[in-house]
C-alpha cells in the first residue's frame, strides 16, 4: 500500500468516525426537535453564532443547513466541517449581492466582509436556534473549499465555549421585580438568597426534600425544566413557586397578579 492509499484510508476513517459521532448524537435523548427542525440552543443558553459554528463543525457530508435564529432564517452550504457560503438570506440583508451563493474565502475580502457584517448580529443576541439539514451540492468548483470553522472563529472572534447562566438563574434575574423573595439552590446547596428569604429557607429545609423525593418517583424526567406555582399564599405577601432544571432549584414567593409574566419569562429561558 503506497502513501497516497494510506492517506485516503486515514481521511476516510476520520469521516466515518465523525459520522458515527453524529449518528450517536442524533440518537441521544438530549436531542430535541421543534417540528421538523432540531433545536441547537435555547434563548440565552449560548450566543447563536456559537451554536451555528458548532453545527457546521459537526457537518462532514455536503449539506444545506437552514438555520432559524429567533424569527430570522437563513441557509448555508457546509461540507467537510467547513462553511462554503450562504444560499438563502433574510429579506433586506445589506450587501446580499456581494456574498449570496459565493464561496467564502479570505482571499476575497469583499465577500468575507459582507458575510461578516451579516453574521455579527448573532454574536451577542439571545435567541432560540434551530436547524434543518438536507443533502446539497457544493458551491463553486471542487477546489472551492470555503472557510474552516477554526478560520471563522478567528475572523469572527467567536468563543466556541461560550455559555450563559443556566435557566433557573436567568429566570430569577428576569423575574426579580415580580418576586417578594427567592432562594437559589444548586446541587443541594443554597448559593444565593434575597434578604427577606428566612421563610423560604425554612421551606427548603423542612418541606422541599420530601416533596422532591415524591416528585422524582412520579415524574419520568425529574430533571427536566419545570415551574410549579402553588395557589395558596406562602404568607400575607405572596404565593409560593418552585422552579427546577437539572441540579438547579429556586424557591420563590411571588406576587400572584404577575403569574402571567413569570410564565412568559420561564418559557423564554427553557424553550
Amino acid at each position: 500500500m503506497d502513501a497516497s492509499t494510506d492517506e485516503f484510508h486515514l481521511v476516510r476513517g476520520s469521516k466515518i468516525s465523525s459520522l458515527a459521532s453524529k449518528v450517536q448524537e442524533l440518537a441521544s435523548d438530549d436531542v430535541v426537535f421543534v417540528g421538523r427542525a432540531r433545536l441547537l440552543a435555547t434563548a440565552g443558553s449560548m450566543p447563536p453564532i456559537t451554536a451555528i459554528l458548532r453545527e457546521i463543525d459537526n457537518t462532514v457530508l455536503d449539506r444545506k443547513l437552514s438555520f432559524q435564529v429567533g424569527d430570522v432564517s437563513f441557509a448555508v452550504i457546509a461540507a467537510g466541517r467547513r462553511l462554503q457560503g450562504f444560499v438563502e438570506l433574510p429579506e433586506g440583508t445589506k450587501d446580499a449581492d456581494k456574498f449570496l451563493n459565493q464561496v467564502l474565502s479570505e482571499e476575497d475580502p469583499d465577500v468575507m466582509n459582507a458575510a461578516t457584517n451579516m453574521i455579527m448580529q448573532y454574536r451577542t443576541a439571545e435567541a432560540k436556534v434551530t436547524v434543518q439539514s438536507e443533502p446539497a451540492r457544493r458551491l463553486g468548483k471542487g477546489s472551492d473549499a470555503g472557510m474552516s470553522v477554526n478560520g471563522l472563529v478567528r475572523v469572527w472572534n467567536v468563543d466556541m465555549d461560550a455559555k450563559s447562566a443556566p435557566p433557573v438563574e436567568r429566570f430569577l434575574a428576569q423575574s426579580v421585580e415580580h418576586l417578594v423573595s427567592s432562594l437559589y439552590v444548586v446541587n443541594g446547596q443554597a448559593v444565593e438568597m434575597s434578604d427577606n428569604a428566612v421563610l423560604l429557607q425554612s421551606v427548603w429545609e423542612n418541606q422541599v426534600p420530601a416533596f422532591l423525593e415524591k416528585y422524582k418517583k412520579t415524574n419520568p424526567h425529574p430533571g427536566a425544566p419545570a415551574l410549579m406555582c402553588f395557589e395558596h399564599p406562602q404568607d400575607e405577601t405572596g404565593a409560593l413557586a418552585l422552579a427546577i432544571s437539572g441540579e438547579e432549584i429556586a424557591i420563590m414567593s411571588y406576587k400572584p397578579e404577575t403569574i402571567g409574566q413569570l410564565l412568559e419569562y420561564w418559557q423564554s429561558v427553557t424553550s
